[in-house]
Formats: structure tokens, C-alpha cells, sequence
């Protein structure tokens, strides 16, 4: 319930654009919730693992990797794959966000502004 009246409300504020078509965020990346048996899961316990990185977005812009693990969003953690899309779906598109990924086991955190999302 939570998720949908974040989505009505981001719809609400954002209109449409020209064409009639919503507008949805997008940081560019496809990712799943990190699991035991992951490599990533013998230093990171929680998290949301990026599997792919779609070339020129957002998210390719500061380096995110496959296999990187955002630990968390503006401060908030994230635990999984929900953790990450509920936060992001009341960020505008272009409105910038701090991630906090661990890679090899070291943590840092990027900064980027999110896109909309591809139409089709």
C-alpha cells in the first residue's frame, strides 16, 4: 500500500509529459537482492546487487558496476531489491542521489542524478 500511494503521489507531483506518458525515475541499472552464496555476502550481509549497468545512464556516469551492492540511498539503508525501488520511486527524474555501494569489500559513496525511465 505504501509503494502505491508513494507512486500515485510521484505521478501527482510529475504530470506527464508531452506525449501523455508518465514520468518514472531511473538510475540505469537492473539489480536483485543480495543472497547468501553471492561473493559479495562474505563482507556485505544486506544490500541490493547491481546485475547490470545500461550504458550512458545515470548510473554509468560515475562507474557503477555489475556486482557492486548499494547499501544504501540518501542515508537510508537498503536491505534488498524492495529497499532500493521504494526509495527511488519518490525521487523526481534529475534529482540528484547519494548511493553507498560496497565493491571488493570497501564502501563508498557516488552521487548522480537520476533519469527518466526509457519509454517502450
Amino acid at each position: 500500500m505504501e509503494l502505491l500511494l508513494r507512486n500515485l503521489k510521484s505521478v501527482l507531483e510529475q504530470g506527464a509529459d508531452q506525449r501523455g506518458d508518465w514520468w518514472r525515475n531511473c538510475l540505469g541499472i537492473a539489480h536483485t537482492s543480495l543472497r547468501p552464496g553471492h561473493p559479495a555476502y562474505e563482507t556485505v550481509k544486506r544490500g541490493s546487487v547491481v546485475t547490470r549497468v545500461v550504458e550512458g545512464s545515470p548510473a554509468a556516469a560515475p562507474g557503477l558496476q555489475a556486482a557492486d551492492v548499494v547499501t544504501g540511498v540518501n542515508g537510508q539503508p537498503v536491505r534488498g531489491y524492495a529497499d532500493l525501488t521504494h526509495v527511488l520511486v519518490g525521487v523526481a527524474p534529475g534529482e540528484r542521489v547519494r548511493l553507498t555501494i560496497a565493491r571488493n569489500g570497501r564502501a563508498r559513496e557516488v552521487e548522480l542524478p537520476l533519469g527518466p525511465r526509457p519509454q517502450g
